[in-house]
Protein backbone atom coordinates (compact mmCIF):
# COMPACT_ATOMS: atom_id res chain seq x y z
CA UNK A 1 0.00 0.00 0.00
CA UNK A 2 0.93 3.44 -0.94
CA UNK A 3 1.14 6.14 1.95
CA UNK A 4 0.98 9.69 2.10
CA UNK A 5 -0.71 12.94 4.40
CA UNK A 6 -2.05 16.27 4.20
CA UNK A 7 1.35 18.55 5.19
CA UNK A 8 -0.80 21.71 6.02
CA UNK A 9 -2.35 23.20 9.47
CA UNK A 10 -5.91 24.06 8.42
CA UNK A 11 -8.72 21.68 9.08
CA UNK A 12 -12.15 23.90 7.66
CA UNK A 13 -11.88 27.51 9.00
CA UNK A 14 -9.76 26.01 11.89
CA UNK A 15 -5.78 26.97 11.92
CA UNK A 16 -3.86 28.56 15.04
CA UNK A 17 -1.02 29.51 13.28
CA UNK A 18 0.64 29.20 9.87
CA UNK A 19 3.04 26.14 8.53
CA UNK A 20 6.49 26.16 8.94
CA UNK A 21 7.82 24.42 5.90
CA UNK A 22 11.06 23.24 7.56
CA UNK A 23 9.25 21.07 10.21
CA UNK A 24 6.79 20.04 7.41
CA UNK A 25 9.66 19.11 5.78
CA UNK A 26 11.74 17.69 8.21
CA UNK A 27 8.93 15.31 9.40
CA UNK A 28 7.26 14.33 6.24
CA UNK A 29 11.70 13.11 5.75
CA UNK A 30 10.59 10.91 8.36
CA UNK A 31 7.51 9.55 7.70
CA UNK A 32 8.61 8.71 4.26
CA UNK A 33 11.65 6.62 5.50
CA UNK A 34 13.14 7.09 1.45
CA UNK A 35 10.34 5.83 0.15
CA UNK A 36 7.39 6.93 -2.47
CA UNK A 37 4.62 9.25 -0.58
CA UNK A 38 1.73 10.78 -1.48
CA UNK A 39 1.57 14.93 -0.51
CA UNK A 40 -2.46 15.97 -0.24
CA UNK A 41 -2.80 19.33 -1.27
CA UNK A 42 -6.54 21.59 -1.58
CA UNK A 43 -7.36 24.37 -3.86
CA UNK A 44 -10.68 26.02 -3.83
CA UNK A 45 -13.37 27.70 -6.32
CA UNK A 46 -15.22 30.49 -4.33
CA UNK A 47 -16.63 31.92 -7.62
CA UNK A 48 -15.37 34.36 -9.69
CA UNK A 49 -15.63 37.46 -7.59
CA UNK A 50 -15.75 36.01 -4.34
CA UNK A 51 -16.02 38.04 -0.82
CA UNK A 52 -12.84 38.49 0.80
CA UNK A 53 -13.63 37.52 3.59
CA UNK A 54 -14.78 34.07 2.49
CA UNK A 55 -11.49 33.09 1.10
CA UNK A 56 -9.29 34.35 4.23
CA UNK A 57 -12.03 31.79 6.01
CA UNK A 58 -10.53 29.04 4.63
CA UNK A 59 -7.11 30.62 3.84
CA UNK A 60 -7.48 29.95 0.24
CA UNK A 61 -5.81 33.60 -0.40
CA UNK A 62 -2.75 32.73 -1.87
CA UNK A 63 -3.38 28.96 -3.61
CA UNK A 64 -2.82 29.65 -7.06
CA UNK A 65 0.73 31.35 -6.11
CA UNK A 66 2.02 28.08 -3.73
CA UNK A 67 0.90 25.28 -1.40
CA UNK A 68 1.94 24.52 1.59
CA UNK A 69 5.55 23.97 0.41
CA UNK A 70 7.76 25.47 -2.20
CA UNK A 71 7.23 23.70 -6.07
CA UNK A 72 10.29 21.49 -6.32
CA UNK A 73 9.75 20.13 -3.11
CA UNK A 74 6.51 18.28 -4.38
CA UNK A 75 9.02 16.71 -7.00
CA UNK A 76 11.69 15.28 -5.38
CA UNK A 77 12.48 12.41 -2.79
CA UNK A 78 9.78 9.98 -4.68
CA UNK A 79 6.94 12.85 -3.95
CA UNK A 80 3.55 12.39 -5.59
CA UNK A 81 1.22 15.52 -5.45
CA UNK A 82 -2.62 14.41 -5.00
CA UNK A 83 -4.48 17.86 -6.13
CA UNK A 84 -8.00 18.64 -4.84
CA UNK A 85 -9.78 20.87 -6.68
CA UNK A 86 -13.23 21.60 -4.12
CA UNK A 87 -16.43 23.75 -5.21
CA UNK A 88 -17.39 25.93 -2.96
CA UNK A 89 -19.55 29.17 -5.32
CA UNK A 90 -22.11 30.63 -3.53
CA UNK A 91 -24.29 29.98 -6.90
CA UNK A 92 -24.05 27.37 -9.61
CA UNK A 93 -21.42 28.02 -11.75
CA UNK A 94 -20.18 25.81 -14.55
CA UNK A 95 -18.27 28.00 -16.77
CA UNK A 96 -15.83 29.64 -14.05
CA UNK A 97 -15.50 25.97 -12.92
CA UNK A 98 -14.29 24.93 -15.86
CA UNK A 99 -12.18 27.88 -16.51
CA UNK A 100 -10.74 27.50 -12.79
CA UNK A 101 -9.22 24.00 -13.38
CA UNK A 102 -7.78 25.03 -16.76
CA UNK A 103 -6.24 27.68 -14.42
CA UNK A 104 -4.81 24.85 -11.52
CA UNK A 105 -3.95 22.68 -14.70
CA UNK A 106 -1.79 25.24 -15.65
CA UNK A 107 -0.43 25.89 -12.18
CA UNK A 108 -0.02 23.08 -11.02
CA UNK A 109 -0.59 20.69 -13.32
CA UNK A 110 3.59 19.15 -13.98
CA UNK A 111 3.69 18.87 -10.49
CA UNK A 112 0.98 16.88 -9.90
CA UNK A 113 0.03 13.19 -9.74
CA UNK A 114 -3.33 12.88 -8.80
CA UNK A 115 -5.88 15.31 -9.12
CA UNK A 116 -9.17 15.17 -7.22
CA UNK A 117 -12.36 17.00 -8.99
CA UNK A 118 -14.45 18.17 -5.88
CA UNK A 119 -14.35 16.89 -2.68
CA UNK A 120 -17.18 14.85 -1.02
CA UNK A 121 -19.80 16.02 -3.45
CA UNK A 122 -22.35 13.46 -1.99
CA UNK A 123 -22.22 15.43 1.64
CA UNK A 124 -24.09 18.21 2.07
CA UNK A 125 -22.66 19.95 4.76
CA UNK A 126 -21.00 23.50 4.97
CA UNK A 127 -17.35 24.34 3.32
CA UNK A 128 -18.18 20.84 2.05
CA UNK A 129 -18.98 20.53 -2.03
CA UNK A 130 -22.46 18.33 -1.72
CA UNK A 131 -23.66 21.53 -0.02
CA UNK A 132 -22.61 23.85 -3.36
CA UNK A 133 -25.54 24.66 -5.98
CA UNK A 134 -24.44 23.02 -9.12
CA UNK A 135 -21.84 20.37 -7.68
CA UNK A 136 -23.50 17.32 -9.65
CA UNK A 137 -22.47 19.47 -12.52
CA UNK A 138 -19.49 20.48 -11.20
CA UNK A 139 -17.77 16.96 -10.68
CA UNK A 140 -19.64 15.07 -13.94
CA UNK A 141 -18.69 17.96 -16.31
CA UNK A 142 -15.60 18.97 -14.41
CA UNK A 143 -14.09 15.46 -14.74
CA UNK A 144 -14.13 14.78 -18.32
CA UNK A 145 -12.76 18.50 -18.78
CA UNK A 146 -10.10 17.84 -16.57
CA UNK A 147 -8.92 15.12 -18.72
CA UNK A 148 -8.97 16.50 -22.11
CA UNK A 149 -7.25 19.52 -20.58
CA UNK A 150 -4.52 17.61 -19.20
CA UNK A 151 -3.95 15.38 -22.00
CA UNK A 152 -3.84 18.16 -24.16
CA UNK A 153 -1.01 19.25 -21.92
CA UNK A 154 0.82 16.43 -22.38
CA UNK A 155 -0.08 15.21 -19.18
CA UNK A 156 -1.67 11.60 -19.33
CA UNK A 157 -0.21 10.53 -16.62
CA UNK A 158 -2.10 12.46 -14.09
CA UNK A 159 -5.04 10.25 -12.79
CA UNK A 160 -8.21 11.89 -12.26
CA UNK A 161 -11.27 11.34 -9.99
CA UNK A 162 -13.37 12.28 -6.78
CA UNK A 163 -13.71 11.59 -3.62
CA UNK A 164 -16.49 10.86 -1.49
CA UNK A 165 -17.70 10.63 2.77
CA UNK A 166 -19.05 7.37 3.44
CA UNK A 167 -20.54 4.96 3.86
CA UNK A 168 -24.35 6.49 3.25
CA UNK A 169 -25.90 5.28 6.56
CA UNK A 170 -23.50 7.39 8.61
CA UNK A 171 -24.55 10.61 6.31
CA UNK A 172 -28.46 10.28 6.06
CA UNK A 173 -28.65 8.54 2.92
CA UNK A 174 -26.45 9.45 -0.96
CA UNK A 175 -28.89 6.75 -2.66
CA UNK A 176 -29.95 9.81 -5.25
CA UNK A 177 -26.23 10.79 -5.61
CA UNK A 178 -25.17 7.57 -6.79
CA UNK A 179 -28.45 7.38 -8.81
CA UNK A 180 -27.35 10.71 -10.65
CA UNK A 181 -24.36 8.93 -11.40
CA UNK A 182 -25.54 6.15 -12.88
CA UNK A 183 -27.71 7.73 -15.67
CA UNK A 184 -25.09 9.37 -17.09
CA UNK A 185 -23.91 7.30 -20.47
CA UNK A 186 -20.24 5.79 -19.53
CA UNK A 187 -18.65 7.43 -22.55
CA UNK A 188 -19.63 10.87 -21.06
CA UNK A 189 -18.17 9.99 -16.86
CA UNK A 190 -16.90 6.91 -15.85
CA UNK A 191 -15.07 6.23 -19.21
CA UNK A 192 -12.55 9.16 -17.53
CA UNK A 193 -12.62 7.83 -14.27
CA UNK A 194 -9.14 6.55 -12.93
CA UNK A 195 -9.79 6.30 -9.05
CA UNK A 196 -12.59 7.14 -6.14
CA UNK A 197 -11.44 8.44 -3.18
CA UNK A 198 -12.94 7.69 0.24
CA UNK A 199 -12.62 10.08 3.50
CA UNK A 200 -13.55 8.04 6.64
CA UNK A 201 -13.47 9.63 10.14
CA UNK A 202 -15.48 6.61 11.77
CA UNK A 203 -14.31 7.59 15.67
CA UNK A 204 -13.66 11.29 15.20
CA UNK A 205 -16.84 13.10 15.22
CA UNK A 206 -19.40 10.79 17.25
CA UNK A 207 -18.58 8.60 20.44
CA UNK A 208 -17.14 4.79 18.79
CA UNK A 209 -15.93 2.00 21.23
CA UNK A 210 -12.45 1.10 20.20
CA UNK A 211 -14.08 -2.43 19.11
CA UNK A 212 -16.10 -1.23 16.50
CA UNK A 213 -13.58 0.59 14.63
CA UNK A 214 -12.63 -1.75 12.74
CA UNK A 215 -15.84 -3.50 11.39
CA UNK A 216 -17.13 0.65 10.41
CA UNK A 217 -14.03 0.68 8.47
CA UNK A 218 -14.57 -2.54 6.65
CA UNK A 219 -17.90 -1.90 6.38
CA UNK A 220 -17.44 1.74 4.53
CA UNK A 221 -14.62 0.44 1.91
CA UNK A 222 -17.34 -2.70 1.49
CA UNK A 223 -19.90 0.22 0.40
CA UNK A 224 -17.90 2.58 -1.65
CA UNK A 225 -16.81 -0.39 -3.67
CA UNK A 226 -20.36 -2.05 -4.60
CA UNK A 227 -21.16 1.43 -5.66
CA UNK A 228 -18.39 2.30 -8.14
CA UNK A 229 -17.62 0.43 -11.38
CA UNK A 230 -15.39 -2.90 -11.02
CA UNK A 231 -11.82 -2.43 -11.28
CA UNK A 232 -11.69 1.18 -10.43
CA UNK A 233 -9.67 1.03 -7.03
CA UNK A 234 -10.50 3.13 -3.99
CA UNK A 235 -8.23 5.58 -2.57
CA UNK A 236 -8.30 6.37 1.25
CA UNK A 237 -7.62 9.87 0.58
CA UNK A 238 -8.56 11.23 4.32
CA UNK A 239 -8.52 9.46 7.13
CA UNK A 240 -7.45 10.77 10.38
CA UNK A 241 -8.41 10.02 14.61
CA UNK A 242 -8.00 13.32 17.36
CA UNK A 243 -6.66 12.73 20.51
CA UNK A 244 -6.88 15.68 23.01
CA UNK A 245 -10.65 16.59 22.79
CA UNK A 246 -13.69 15.13 23.96
CA UNK A 247 -16.14 13.86 21.56
CA UNK A 248 -19.47 15.11 22.16
CA UNK A 249 -22.37 13.06 21.33
CA UNK A 250 -23.92 14.28 18.31
CA UNK A 251 -25.81 12.81 15.14
CA UNK A 252 -23.82 12.17 12.08
CA UNK A 253 -26.48 13.52 9.02
CA UNK A 254 -26.88 16.84 8.37
CA UNK A 255 -29.76 19.08 9.68
CA UNK A 256 -33.37 17.93 7.99
CA UNK A 257 -33.80 20.73 6.27
CA UNK A 258 -30.28 21.91 4.56
CA UNK A 259 -29.99 22.25 0.90
CA UNK A 260 -28.78 18.88 -0.54
CA UNK A 261 -27.33 20.00 -3.90
CA UNK A 262 -26.02 16.17 -4.33
CA UNK A 263 -29.28 14.94 -5.40
CA UNK A 264 -30.47 17.65 -7.47
CA UNK A 265 -32.16 16.41 -11.00
CA UNK A 266 -31.81 13.01 -9.27
CA UNK A 267 -33.12 10.34 -12.50
CA UNK A 268 -36.02 8.55 -11.63
CA UNK A 269 -35.56 4.68 -9.78
CA UNK A 270 -35.39 1.82 -12.49
CA UNK A 271 -33.01 4.12 -14.68
CA UNK A 272 -30.37 2.20 -16.30
CA UNK A 273 -26.97 2.23 -14.22
CA UNK A 274 -24.13 3.31 -16.84
CA UNK A 275 -21.94 3.89 -13.81
CA UNK A 276 -21.34 0.10 -12.15
CA UNK A 277 -22.05 -1.36 -15.70
CA UNK A 278 -20.83 -5.42 -15.63
CA UNK A 279 -20.12 -4.71 -12.38
CA UNK A 280 -21.23 -7.55 -9.27
CA UNK A 281 -24.53 -7.09 -7.98
CA UNK A 282 -24.12 -4.74 -5.42
CA UNK A 283 -26.51 -7.61 -2.93
CA UNK A 284 -23.75 -9.85 -2.89
CA UNK A 285 -23.19 -11.15 0.63
CA UNK A 286 -20.79 -9.17 2.02
CA UNK A 287 -18.56 -11.54 4.53
CA UNK A 288 -16.09 -9.05 5.54
CA UNK A 289 -18.94 -7.25 7.62
CA UNK A 290 -20.70 -10.01 9.01
CA UNK A 291 -21.54 -9.79 12.62
CA UNK A 292 -21.08 -5.90 12.52
CA UNK A 293 -23.00 -3.91 14.84
CA UNK A 294 -25.78 -1.73 12.69
CA UNK A 295 -24.23 1.14 11.00
CA UNK A 296 -27.39 3.10 10.37
CA UNK A 297 -28.31 3.44 13.76
CA UNK A 298 -27.16 6.83 15.76
CA UNK A 299 -24.06 6.45 17.16
CA UNK A 300 -24.52 6.46 20.47
CA UNK A 301 -22.38 4.08 21.80
CA UNK A 302 -21.80 5.70 25.49
CA UNK A 303 -23.21 2.83 27.22
CA UNK A 304 -20.74 0.19 25.58
CA UNK A 305 -17.58 2.03 26.71
CA UNK A 306 -17.20 5.02 24.26
CA UNK A 307 -14.87 7.57 24.87
CA UNK A 308 -17.31 10.59 25.14
CA UNK A 309 -17.18 12.56 28.01
CA UNK A 310 -13.64 12.19 28.72
CA UNK A 311 -10.77 13.65 26.33
CA UNK A 312 -9.07 10.80 23.32
CA UNK A 313 -5.31 10.41 25.12
CA UNK A 314 -2.59 10.16 22.29
CA UNK A 315 -2.22 6.91 23.05
CA UNK A 316 -5.79 6.54 22.08
CA UNK A 317 -5.31 8.22 19.00
CA UNK A 318 -2.55 6.40 17.94
CA UNK A 319 -4.76 3.04 18.71
CA UNK A 320 -7.04 3.78 16.62
CA UNK A 321 -5.05 5.21 13.45
CA UNK A 322 -3.29 1.73 13.74
CA UNK A 323 -6.07 -0.45 13.39
CA UNK A 324 -7.87 1.65 10.47
CA UNK A 325 -4.94 1.42 8.17
CA UNK A 326 -4.30 -2.78 9.30
CA UNK A 327 -7.97 -2.44 8.25
CA UNK A 328 -7.79 -0.76 5.19
CA UNK A 329 -4.83 -2.27 3.82
CA UNK A 330 -6.70 -5.98 4.58
CA UNK A 331 -9.30 -4.39 2.22
CA UNK A 332 -7.44 -4.47 -0.80
CA UNK A 333 -6.91 -0.23 -0.84
CA UNK A 334 -3.75 0.49 -2.48
CA UNK A 335 -3.65 3.77 -1.56
CA UNK A 336 -3.98 5.87 2.20
CA UNK A 337 -3.49 9.36 2.85
CA UNK A 338 -3.88 10.72 6.46
CA UNK A 339 -5.17 13.93 7.42
CA UNK A 340 -2.84 15.36 9.10
CA UNK A 341 0.42 15.85 9.70
CA UNK A 342 -0.27 18.91 12.48
CA UNK A 343 -3.35 19.53 14.02
CA UNK A 344 -5.08 22.41 13.06
CA UNK A 345 -5.41 24.26 16.68
CA UNK A 346 -4.42 22.03 19.68
CA UNK A 347 -6.35 24.42 21.94
CA UNK A 348 -9.41 23.73 20.48
CA UNK A 349 -12.34 22.29 22.34
CA UNK A 350 -13.17 20.93 19.27
CA UNK A 351 -12.37 17.36 17.61
CA UNK A 352 -11.39 18.67 14.28
CA UNK A 353 -8.54 20.76 15.93
CA UNK A 354 -6.70 17.54 17.30
CA UNK A 355 -6.40 15.23 13.90
CA UNK A 356 -3.09 15.97 13.39
CA UNK A 357 0.43 13.25 14.34
CA UNK A 358 2.14 16.67 15.58
CA UNK A 359 0.81 19.21 17.87
CA UNK A 360 0.29 22.70 15.97
CA UNK A 361 3.67 23.89 17.46
CA UNK A 362 5.47 20.68 15.71
CA UNK A 363 6.18 18.44 18.75
CA UNK A 364 5.67 14.70 17.83
CA UNK A 365 2.22 12.78 18.90
CA UNK A 366 2.25 8.84 20.04
CA UNK A 367 0.87 8.63 16.75
CA UNK A 368 3.56 10.65 14.30
CA UNK A 369 5.85 7.08 15.61
CA UNK A 370 2.75 4.68 15.07
CA UNK A 371 2.43 6.40 11.45
CA UNK A 372 5.85 6.47 10.88
CA UNK A 373 6.78 2.55 11.60
CA UNK A 374 3.80 1.53 9.87
CA UNK A 375 4.91 3.43 6.33
CA UNK A 376 8.60 2.60 6.89
CA UNK A 377 8.20 -0.97 7.31
CA UNK A 378 6.04 -1.12 4.17
CA UNK A 379 9.01 -0.17 1.92
CA UNK A 380 9.95 -2.87 -0.31
CA UNK A 381 13.82 -4.40 1.12
CA UNK A 382 16.52 -4.06 -1.01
Amino acid sequence: MKFGIYPGGRAGTMCSRPSEPEAVGRLVDELAGGGPFVIREYVHYLGDDPAPESVAAIGAEHELTRLTMPDDWYARDGRELDLVASYLPPAADLPGWLRFLDRIIDRYGHLTRFLQVTLEPNFPVPLIDGSSPGVLDALTRGLPHARAALDRRGLGHVRVGFSVAEPAEWLGGDDAFWQHLAAIPGSAFAAHLDYVGLALYPDAFSPVAPEHVAPMTAHAIEQLRARIPAGVPIHVVENGSPSGAPIPLVENAPPPDAPNHAVENTPPPGAPNHLTENTPPTSAPNHLTENTPPIGAPNHFDENGSPTGRPRTEADQARSLRTMIETIRAAGVGQYELFGLRDADSGSPEPLGHLGLVTDAYRPKEAFAAYRDIVTTSLPTV
